[in-house]
This record gives structure tokens, C-alpha cells and sequence, in this order.
């Protein structure tokens, strides 16, 4: 769950439960093809959106922004968001040249 139930699109929300770790100012480390870190930044404050095509006024996903600034070129990158049980996403160097996206819990 990421954020309660009944949350109005548009509004904030953070992550709940076994997303605790997606909050405001939640760490973001980026770790090159070697595993060395190359990178950090936070979360921005999360945004409660509908991401389906039946709109019933409540969110039903947190959507959170991130910048990580000067992180040296490789060829592959893994990104961990906040003290997730998980190892990190792992994107090439084309997939972050635009947006590096992360969803967690169910599409």
C-alpha cells in the first residue's frame, strides 16, 4: 500500500506499510557497473495520482521525483530508493540518459 485509502489525486501521500521508505527527503543511491557508489539525492514530496484509465477522484499510487546530479558515466547503473530490502533497479546507460523510472507494489 502506498498511501491510504481515499486519498484525492492531487494531494500528497508517502509510502505505508512496506513502503515506509518512500518519503519525502527518502534516500536515493546510484552504484555504477563495478557496484561502487556513485551518486545520491531524495525524493521530492510524493504526489497521489490515478494511474488507471477509470478516474473515481482517488489515488490509487505515490508518484515521487529525484535528481541525481554528476554521476559519472558507465554503462550500467543500479538504483536503490531509501533502506529497501531489495539490491537496487538496475538501468543501462541509455535507459537514465531520459527518466530512470521505479515503481514498487503491484502495476
Amino acid at each position: 500500500m502506498i498511501a491510504r485509502v481515499g486519498t484525492a489525486a492531487g494531494t500528497s501521500c508517502e509510502g505505508k506499510g512496506a513502503f515506509d521508505f518512500l518519503t519525502p527527503g527518502g534516500s536515493v543511491s546510484v552504484y555504477d557497473a563495478t557496484g561502487a557508489l556513485v551518486g545520491t539525492g531524495s525524493l521530492s514530496s510524493g504526489v497521489a495520482t490515478n494511474s488507471t484509465s477509470y478516474s473515481s477522484g482517488y489515488a490509487d499510487a505515490c508518484v515521487f521525483t529525484y535528481s541525481v546530479p554528476d554521476v559519472p558515466a558507465s554503462d550500467y547503473y543500479r538504483v536503490k530508493v531509501g533502506n529497501s530490502s531489495d539490491s537496487g533497479v538496475p538501468f543501462t546507460a541509455e535507459q537514465v540518459d531520459g527518466d530512470a523510472h521505479i515503481r514498487f507494489g503491484t502495476p
